[in-house]
């Protein structure tokens, strides 16, 4: 560990660069960063690297989860998680534990390669190609063939097969509008309160366009914000006007999820 530009003077020591022992005999099968942390993955041990410079390192054992021993794959990241193969099989990492999302598919089949593409996680099982919905676990199959290896370009899905490259592209399903109307909010002021605020829960993709419109008394949607998306998930605050009742229109085009809503209101006098 060390400074980067001082590995070719290398001098052992903590203000130059230096090796670091673990106490843990085996081969190093991969290094991947999550949100601002490096962490070392072996057969059988996660290592986390602590500290915020060489002076202050340290290495924490935070899982003993590890990557299969002749796993092929490698660390993918998707949506604020690690993916890999470890003695469990296809396993999501926090940072703190793994947990087995492969439960639907048969325990003697091992994967042979994983990449993610865009927003989507791959993964080859023997001959067959699954896209894999790690929100909900599930597993879809897209071919079956003889893979030798796939590799994410955007959102296309480069792979090689019999001797072939070629690729999949998915744009399709990020070009999707989507439309969410809500019912009237604010009918029930008197006896709830007035509504003050609300607050989203979404997601948007990577360039998805969101639209917010809303309707007051009079019926006619307007549109109050529109924001692009970065492929990362947000709180939306919005603060109605006076109104006796509003609705709420979500529309737009690309990959949107609405995970979550929180409604504020004040005090019935």
């Amino acid at each position: 560990l060390g400074k980067k530009d001082c590995f070719y003077t290398f001098q052992n020591t903590a203000a130059d660069s230096y090796s670091v022992s673990i106490g843990e005999n085996t081969a190093f099968k991969g290094v991947c960063e999550l949100s601002g942390r490096l962490y070392f993955f072996k057969s059988n041990f996660v290592y986390m690297l602590q500290g915020t410079k060489p002076q202050n390192y340290q290495f924490m054992r935070v899982s003993t989860d590890g990557i299969l021993e002749d796993s092929k794959c490698s660390v993918v990241e998707q949506g604020g998680y690690l993916y890999y193969f470890s003695n469990l099989g296809l396993v999501r990492f926090d940072g703190n534990s793994a947990e087995k999302i492969d439960k639907k598919l048969s325990s003697s089949i091992k994967a042979d390669f994983i990449c993610s593409s865009g927003e989507r996680l791959y993964v080859v099982y023997g001959r067959d190609l699954y896209y894999i919905d790690t929100d909900m676990g599930e597993f879809y199959k897209i071919d079956s063939d003889d893979y030798e290896g796939i590799y994410s370009f955007g959102t296309y899905l480069i792979y090689a097969k019999k001797g072939a490259i070629g690729y999949y592209s998915f744009l399709e399903n990020y070009n999707t509008d989507f439309s969410v109307e809500f019912a009237p909010f604010g009918t029930d002021f008197e006896k709830e309160g007035f509504i003050t605020r609300l607050g989203l829960g979404l997601y948007l993709g990577e360039n998805a366009i969101l639209n917010v419109e809303c309707a007051y008394d009079d019926g006619k949607y307007r549109v109050i914000k529109r924001i692009r998306g970065k492929a990362k998930g947000f709180t939306l605050p919005l603060m109605p006007g006076r109104c006796t009742a509003f609705k709420l229109r979500l529309s737009g085009k690309g990959v949107f999820r609405l995970h979550s809503l929180s409604i504020y209101r004040s005090e019935v006098e």
